[in-house]
């Protein structure tokens, strides 16, 4: 594989309030905690992501699911912006796009691949099926989520698009050397 600042990954994420929950409490030693909750997922969202070497590049949410046409409109006003030419033998950052085979990114492959690499430049490919173990925006996701839960309680005052993007800007202490980890776990490096 050529450097591996070349690709950069999409996906998405789903996320809900249970994210905010108390999961430990204090008292006295020996004692169990109770801690009394109504059952309260909250508002289920879902996050679609891109990811690269630098770290999280750029993202899109909304409320329930991505299915065919929510993605590609998303991919067209999100990720095609921060996309690259992709040059045979000299290859820029970020000027391969690779996603897993969710149904929301093969139902409309034809004109996603005309979005990508037509009107971008940037070459689009697919993992192989059930292979999130090559994917390294599933292990920044994992950050991500506990992010999401270590701060909860205050998340809950901010609006959404600000709670997610304090999640993807925070969950590392740096980005950049956790991208760089992310992308070696995963085997490109």
């Amino acid at each position: 594989m050529e450097h591996p600042s070349k690709p950069c990954f999409a996906d998405e994420v789903r996320q809900d309030g249970r994210g905010s929950q108390r999961r430990r409490g204090w008292g006295p030693k020996g004692e169990d905690i109770v801690i009394t909750e109504y059952l309260n997922r909250g508002v289920h969202i879902s996050v679609l992501a891109l990811y690269g070497y630098e770290g999280f590049l750029a993202f899109d949410w909304k409320e329930g699911g991505y299915d065919g046409d929510a993605f590609l409109s998303a991919v067209e006003l999100t990720i095609c912006p921060h996309l690259q030419r992709y040059v045979k033998g000299h290859p820029k950052p970020n000027s391969i796009l690779i996603l897993d085979n969710c149904p929301a990114h093969k139902k409309y492959e034809k004109e996603l691949r005309e979005l990508v690499e037509g009107r971008c430049g940037a070459k689009l490919l697919f993992l192989a099926p059930y292979s999130p173990i090559d994917n390294p925006i599933e292990m920044a996701f994992n950050c991500f989520k506990a992010c999401w839960r270590r701060h909860g309680m205050w998340l809950t005052a901010l609006p959404m698009h600000d709670r997610i993007s304090f999640c993807l800007t925070s969950c590392y202490i740096d980005p950049k050397a956790a991208a760089v980890h992310t992308y070696a776990a995963c085997g490109y490096s």
